[in-house]
């Protein structure tokens, strides 16, 4: 494991991360009950509150690597591995790792922005965080989309698709949620800033 991440491309590195983070967040989630009033996901998840969001500065860049839901976890560990893939046989490892950072600091930086100047979302400011991968998934998503609209990709059910399609359903799926108002409003947010 040590060998493969060392010598490994950047996707493959930043999954070893991602998993190492997400079974330390599950595990952390116990301290509560030891008495520590304290969970991996306070620390590392970025904050909407502009106030909070000053005193744990970091978290615009550990949010993009922290999952605590399994199902959140999966489906972004899935996105990163086929986009990751597919954006290599383009682009370089370092514009790899240019883009998912750039794609995690828009998504952050919509995140902040929705949430504290867009009046629907006022209420919600002081309790939302965001975290997870989405954002600089689909900064991914979209720099290939640019690149080559007229690239393929076999898709279960669907068979060969052009990848501008996945990009054009995964943009309006955000947008409509956003219009809902549904549970995770931060994550589209996010989303459409990364894309």
């Amino acid at each position: 494991l040590k060998e493969s991440y060392r010598e490994g491309a950047y996707v493959t590195r930043i999954i070893y991360i991602l998993v190492v983070l997400f079974f330390l967040a599950r595990l952390s989630h116990v301290l509560p009950h030891l008495g520590v009033q304290t969970t991996l996901e306070m620390w590392l998840a970025l904050p909407s509150d502009i106030y909070k969001l000053l005193f744990h500065f970091w978290t615009p860049l550990s949010y993009m690597f922290l999952h605590v839901e399994l199902s959140h976890f999966f489906f972004n560990l899935i996105g990163l591995y086929w986009f990751g893939r597919f954006f290599l046989n383009f682009f370089s490892q370092r514009q790899f790792l240019s883009v998912y950072l750039l794609g995690g600091f828009m998504g952050a930086l919509f995140f902040i922005l929705g949430f504290n100047y867009i009046p629907i979302f006022y209420k919600q400011a002081s309790i939302s965080y965001l975290m997870g991968a989405s954002a600089s998934i689909m900064a991914l998503l979209w720099a290939i989309t640019v690149y080559s609209p007229s690239t393929k990709t076999y898709l279960l059910f669907f068979g060969e698709v052009k990848i501008v399609y996945i990009a054009i359903v995964y943009a309006l799926l955000d947008l409509s949620s956003l219009a809902a108002l549904e549970n995770n409003t931060g994550g589209h947010l996010a989303h459409i800033g990364g894309a």
